[in-house]
């Protein structure tokens, strides 16, 4: 795959990467680097200018569709898990909200695990006030087995993001940074399980992430994608 791209990439006028860190791979092959753009991508988000500092943190959140490749599978192991390490009297739930397949199979295995009436399904939608109401009262937007877009919506509400730290991504995990706006954890139910305790005991820290969440979106929103999108047509029809 990656040959066929560099072949294609060699035969155009002008390559358009999603992310600075994809440069290297693109050069590595042969690409000239004189012939790529970056238009990072993004996505509109309606939002307030922060998050409401009095708001109640008391779910994890996951929004997207409903997916195999997403792991969430294991959110739910280690979302159990989590409510096995947590003092008494302290609860939080996880929602999930999405269309997909697998939502029968989660809701069975909830029900399994004991944590029926902690997960909550919710349908899918794009309604930016019931994604904001939703997003206020979020610890952490959690996708263990891939993230894409999730984490530029998430980062745009000032929500931290944690997944597995692997190679199964799409170029979007770049933005995290492990401990300032996101946690990429080992791909285990148990790390998994530790890093949901870690937001949850530690509603501050939480907070701060959330505030270096937002102010990464304010670096890649979509003008900026815009703007790349417009040189790199700008630049290749001047070459034609």
């Amino acid at each position: 795959g990656n040959r066929i791209r560099a072949k294609l990439a060699n035969r155009a006028s002008g390559v358009i990467l999603y992310h600075e860190r994809l440069i290297s791979g693109m050069t590595d092959s042969g690409v000239d680097s004189s012939k790529i753009y970056v238009a990072h991508n993004s996505m509109a988000v309606d939002r307030p200018p922060s998050r409401d500092p009095h708001a109640e943190l008391d779910t994890f959140v996951y929004v997207g569709r409903l997916q195999p490749r997403k792991r969430l599978d294991l959110l739910v192991r280690a979302f159990a898990r989590l409510n096995g390490l947590l003092p008494r009297g302290h609860s939080v739930s996880l929602t999930i909200l999405g269309d997909g397949e697998p939502r029968a199979q989660l809701g069975q295995l909830a029900y399994e695990l004991g944590i029926g009436d902690k997960v909550r399904f919710r349908p899918g939608t794009f309604d930016p006030i019931q994604l904001r109401k939703l997003y206020q009262r979020a610890i952490a937007y959690v996708s263990p087995g891939h993230v894409g877009l999730g984490v530029v919506q998430s980062f745009g509400h000032g929500v931290p993001v944690v997944t597995f730290d692997h190679g199964g991504h799409a170029p979007e995990v770049n933005d995290i940074v492990d401990g300032w706006n996101g946690l990429l954890v080992p791909p285990t139910i148990d790390a998994l399980a530790d890093a949901l305790s870690k937001l949850t005991r530690s509603p501050q820290l939480v907070r701060r992430m959330g505030e270096q969440a937002a102010l990464t979106y304010e670096r890649f929103d979509l003008g900026f994608m815009v703007q790349g999108l417009t040189s790199a047509a700008q630049c290749a029809l001047a070459k034609v």
